[in-house]
């Protein structure tokens, strides 16, 4: 009993140390620590002399203003091209908008994390179901690609490439090279990416196994799912994970049985030539054939949109200051009247989002990986926002409008 008292003890010591000592320092020196950590890999992110930096930040003259802007153009290539490419497809599809990102901070942040983060990132084509998905080693360079260009396989060698934009081949594919201020973040943005990846083709499956069983496709909308639906999921979560089976027939035949048994449980009495449908379907969807794949990328990525701005506490999405972020905490008059956190009532929504659009089969996971994508990029406008990605928005900006 006394051996038990003092461990539950030490157990509180503990998380007192941690919510009210360490959990405060993290807090208020977290940021000056990343910054420190990124100029020490990349560079000073000023060039202004002593002298400026003591006057007031309206004495700073345009000279210097952009020889800073110079200098940050030059120790980072890869995000002053991100947010030019931004710019110039709003400049191809929303000339008024471009208009409005000069003036509008929070218009900036939305197109920052929506259009830069979600679209040319995490939704970033192509992205290959056969990219080595559980690959998780230090980088060994400040910056990666997006493409397959660079991407391990753990499938075989004469795999073909399969990307959920419905696109086969590495042909044309063009290398993008990750902004240098995700340095840290490789392992988050993989893991969304895979999670993603892997979701939408399942739910694919999902879908094909529903509409050659003839039955209405409201039980990929249902939450929690029926038992022997459940056991299907899983297991088709574990085939699709299992690449290690041999040649790419072996792999396809074992997901192709999976979900033969899923059109099974919800229809008994399938005839052969449903069951040779089912086979024939899930090739052709593992090969990146399925129009429908595209479809369910392009919902699946509209879902990510919404909850990168969305507010638990409110049901409402909130602008995004791009010098700042937002606090992604629920306030202490929200937490009055709140016992689950911010989190919890992310993930909640996220989910009901997510079943509510046909992706019931991953719902917990793409909850998980929609909050990981929101704390991902807000930390990185914390940081970096100010400093950084607001200057650089505002200049190319500018230059496209004179453009």
């Amino acid at each position: 009993y006394l051996h038990n008292k003092v461990e539950v003890c030490q157990t509180e010591i503990g998380n007192f140390k941690l919510g009210h000592i360490i959990a405060p320092k993290v807090q208020s020196l977290g940021k000056e620590f990343l910054l420190l950590k990124f100029q020490e890999q990349f560079g000073n992110l000023q060039i202004l002399n002593q002298n400026h930096h003591e006057c007031n930040s309206n004495d700073v003259d345009e000279g210097d203003e952009n020889s800073n802007l110079q200098h940050l153009k030059s120790i980072l290539p890869n995000t002053q091209t991100w947010i030019e490419e931004m710019i110039q497809e709003l400049a191809d599809d929303d000339y008024d908008t471009l208009h409005q990102l000069l003036s509008i901070e929070e218009k900036r942040g939305e197109i920052l994390l929506q259009n830069g983060w979600i679209d040319n990132i995490l939704f970033r084509s192509p992205r290959s179901i056969n990219d080595a998905e559980h690959r998780r080693q230090e980088l060994g360079t400040a910056t990666a690609t997006v493409t397959d260009e660079n991407e391990d396989s753990v499938a075989d060698n004469n795999d073909a490439d399969v990307d959920v934009d419905g696109s086969n081949g590495r042909a044309g594919a063009k290398s993008f090279l990750m902004p240098e201020i995700f340095w840290l973040d490789m392992n988050s943005i993989r893991e969304i990416r895979y999670i993603t990846r892997i979701s939408v083709v399942g739910s694919v499956l999902a879908l094909h196994a529903t509409t050659v069983a003839g039955v209405n496709g409201n039980v990929l909308k249902t939450d929690p799912l029926n038992g022997r639906i459940e056991d299907c999921r899983k297991d088709l979560a574990k085939a699709m994970s299992n690449r290690m089976v041999g040649s790419q027939d072996i792999y396809e035949r074992n997901i192709g049985d999976v979900v033969l048994d899923l059109a099974k449980v919800l229809n008994p009495s399938l005839t052969n030539d449903a069951e040779d449908t089912i086979r024939n379907r899930t090739i052709a969807t593992l090969r990146g054939e399925e129009p429908v794949i595209k479809l369910l990328d392009n919902r699946m990525r509209q879902i990510f949109h919404n909850m990168i701005l969305f507010n638990p506490s409110t049901e409402k999405q909130v602008p995004t200051c791009l010098r700042t972020g937002r606090m992604l905490s629920i306030s202490t008059d929200e937490a009055k009247n709140k016992i689950d956190s911010f989190d919890t009532l992310f993930k909640q929504a996220a989910k009901r989002e997510f079943v509510s659009k046909g992706f019931a089969f991953y719902a917990n996971e793409l909850a998980e990986a929609s909050l990981l994508s929101c704390r991902t990029i807000n930390l990185i406008v914390s940081v970096y926002g100010s400093s950084v990605l607001d200057k650089l928005f505002i200049d190319s900006c500018r230059h496209s409008n004179a453009a």
